[in-house]
Formats: C-alpha cells, sequence, structure tokens
C-alpha cells in the first residue's frame, strides 16, 4: 500500500498549482528511490508524509 497524506490548510494552496506540485516532486523522490519522506510546502512547512505501509 502507498500512502500520501498532507494538510491543505496553508497560504501555499490558495493558487491551485501545488498539489500538482507537490505530487510531481513525490514521484519524482520514488523514481529516484526515497521511498518514504515528509512532504513540504512549497514555503519550507511541513505538511505532511508519503510512503510504503
Amino acid at each position: 500500500m502507498f500512502i500520501v497524506k498532507f494538510n491543505t490548510r496553508n497560504v501555499a494552496f490558495e493558487d491551485g498549482y501545488e498539489i500538482p506540485r507537490i505530487l510531481r516532486e513525490v514521484a519524482d523522490k520514488i523514481e529516484n528511490g526515497k521511498m518514504a519522506d515528509s512532504i513540504f510546502d512549497i514555503n519550507g512547512n511541513k505538511i505532511g508524509v508519503y510512503g510504503f505501509k
């Protein structure tokens, strides 16, 4: 099972571009071998995690 969980309740998500940016970043990390990690918004705030369970 693969899980992506992040909080979208901050100013970084107001423009509508942050979710696709985060998902692309997660995909890039997985392609480069990082199977689990924290997720940060464009402003550097830790907002969630992804990984395999």
